[in-house]
């Protein structure tokens, strides 16, 4: 007869295997796209309270989208206005 611990290893190493395996596979399941030159980069983004006006979701036809949160308005060379979003990040 064996152990109880014994039996119990396999099981264990297993299920620490299938985690492994799902966490590595998570990120190239689904539609939306990982980039990881912004996974592995050490910047970081920060605004202040004043830059953040109101919230937008702008969804495009695949479910996919992007959230802005400000406005910004740039003056061209010729003397026009641009409306640009800013992009959280």
């Amino acid at each position: 007869m064996t152990l109880p611990l014994r039996r119990g290893v396999p099981i264990v190493a297993g299920c620490f295997v299938a985690m492994v395996a799902a966490v590595l596979a998570a990120p190239f399941i689904g539609s939306t796209s990982l980039t990881f030159s912004r996974v592995f980069t050490t910047s970081v983004r920060s605004y202040m309270h004043a830059d953040i006006h109101d919230l937008q979701r702008v969804e495009r036809a695949g479910g996919e989208g992007d959230v802005f949160f400000a406005n910004r308005d740039i003056v061209t060379r010729s003397g026009g206005v641009v409306r640009r979003r800013i992009a959280a990040d």
